[in-house]
């Protein structure tokens, strides 16, 4: 299987925005919470984020914009800028994917 590339893992981190927007919506309450229940860090960044440490070194960062008139509220992953240095592209979007998969589960 060819290692997937970073057009590659954006594609696929744009999959699991949409994901985690389908699932929690104008929802912030029950995002907050559900990122506590994982135990994310509550961080100053957007209007909603916590951070995820998954492995020693790696640091993702779940982030929720509030929407208003002209735009719907939005989520995001967000990697450590030097992620590269420690994992290929491929581990980093099965990274991005096994937390959304964990987020989705929870909040059920």
């Amino acid at each position: 299987m060819p290692e997937l590339t970073a057009t590659g893992l954006a594609r696929r981190v744009q999959q699991l925005r949409a994901e985690l927007a389908q699932a929690f919506g104008e929802d912030v309450p029950r995002f907050t919470a559900t990122a506590v229940t994982l135990g994310g860090q509550s961080e100053s960044f957007a209007d909603v984020a916590f951070s995820f440490q998954p492995l020693p070194l790696v640091g993702i960062l779940v982030v929720c914009w509030l929407g208003d008139e002209e735009f719907p509220t939005a989520y995001q992953i967000l990697f450590d800028a030097h992620i590269s240095h420690h994992l290929p592209t491929d581990a980093c979007a099965i990274l991005g994917s096994m937390l959304t998969r964990r987020f989705l589960s929870a909040c059920r």
